[in-house]
């Protein structure tokens, strides 16, 4: 009798707290523009902080929720609980999927400076980083005993002005690099060398006055080929480009660290990858409604290229390598299955082809092949050479 009031008492405890709660987010309105505007966060389970069933924000490695009425630190938790549960709707409402329903609390932690390592759950203080976002897989058999388990987090860092080298001054380092210099001095000696040969093959005499000059020539630009790179590199610190990222306050930046963890049942988020990063862009672009990432930041990211999937990028084998996860080929690829299909059908397809990719399949091979199969699996019959022969000029488009 006890422990049956005690559990109607747990029932009518998380009825009592699971309550709407207005507070002020970052949104997109109907033209895509980045406004702060009041919500109603769902599923709350504190009367006081962003604690509820699903999602606990927390400030870097705190573990108690963040109250409400913190000023900065409440508006972005506000943002990122808001569209977090945006996103769990539409894989709930969209596919019938026991992984995400299952999602146990997610901690979520905003302002958040360290990196992560997987034997002990964050870094030093020597480690830290900032401008980006990251989905952090559960404990697995790397942690350290004395470490308290943890399960899926998302992360975002501070926003922090950075100034990174632009090309010019990149281009200026490779030219003072040891084997860059040798190059050119040899070429500088060749070439010096090679009017002297034909001088000399045309029969004209080499006066001491000409010997001179060319002696003179010769070092002057010896020394051309050994400072100019670095007065370039000097005079490029002036044109430095500036970038920072908000990840926190960004819709679809949201939206997209939540997909890693829908996916990562088969796309595990343990790495990056052309095909885990293009299906996150992807399926945050399509709970956004947007064709673009990072579109209309408002100050909120600077020196990021957008990532338009509309931009025709032919394929080339380089962009398999895990360097380029974010380069864009693979979300264009299949931004044009959903143009070529339709939202619905390309929504359809492209959630249970993952289910027949890992975390190691390359775009060529697995995910062509995959889709394919995935057509004849999940559509009728009648329609299987129409849509196959639709993603093959969708393949032939793209330069696969």
């Amino acid at each position: 009798m006890r422990q049956l009031f005690f559990s109607l008492f747990l029932i009518l405890s998380a009825n009592a707290f699971a309550q709407e709660v207005s507070c002020e987010a970052m949104v997109r309105d109907k033209d895509q523009n980045l406004i702060r505007q009041n919500v109603q966060l769902e599923d709350l389970t504190s009367p006081d902080s962003f604690s509820g069933r699903y999602f606990k924000i927390v400030s870097a490695k705190d573990d108690k929720p963040l109250k409400f009425n913190q000023g900065d630190l409440s508006f972005r938790a506000c943002t990122v609980y808001y569209h977090l549960t945006i996103a769990r709707k539409y894989f709930v409402e969209n596919f019938s999927d026991r992984h995400v329903r299952g999602l146990k609390e997610l901690v979520i932690r905003i302002e958040m400076p360290y990196s992560f390592i997987d034997s002990s759950h964050f870094m030093g203080d020597d480690y830290k980083t900032y401008n980006n976002s990251l989905t952090i897989p559960p404990s697995g058999r790397n942690k350290l005993t004395e470490v308290e388990p943890w399960n899926y987090e998302i992360w975002f860092a501070p926003k922090k002005k950075i100034k990174r080298k632009g090309a010019i001054q990149q281009a200026a380092k490779l030219l003072q690099g040891q084997d860059a210099q040798h190059n050119l001095r040899v070429g500088v000696l060749a070439g010096v060398g090679a009017n002297i040969a034909t001088q000399v093959a045309q029969g004209l005499t080499l006066t001491s006055l000409e010997g001179k000059m060319y002696v003179e020539s010769l070092l002057v630009s010896l020394v051309a080929v050994t400072i100019t790179p670095w007065i370039i590199e000097k005079f490029s610190l002036v044109f430095k480009p500036t970038i920072y990222l908000d990840t926190a306050l960004i819709p679809e930046v949201i939206y997209h660290e939540f997909g890693h963890i829908a996916f990562a049942k088969y796309l595990r988020p343990t790495h990056h990858s052309p095909i885990i990063e293009g299906y996150a862009n992807y399926f945050a672009a399509d709970i956004g409604n947007t064709d673009t990432i990072l579109k209309k930041t408002r100050g909120l990211s600077k020196g990021l290229d957008k990532l338009n999937p509309n931009k025709k990028i032919i394929y080339d084998t380089w962009m398999e390598e895990q360097k380029y996860a974010q380069y864009g080929f693979t979300f264009g690829l299949l931004w044009d299955i959903r143009k070529a299909l339709g939202p619905d059908m390309a929504r359809e397809l492209l959630y249970k082809a993952q289910t027949k990719l890992n975390s190691s399949s390359n775009v060529r091979q697995d995910l062509l092949t995959v889709l394919e199969n995935t057509v004849r699996e999940a559509f009728p019959a009648s329609e299987h050479q129409k849509i196959i022969l639709t993603l093959a000029n969708v393949w032939q488009a793209r330069g696969l």
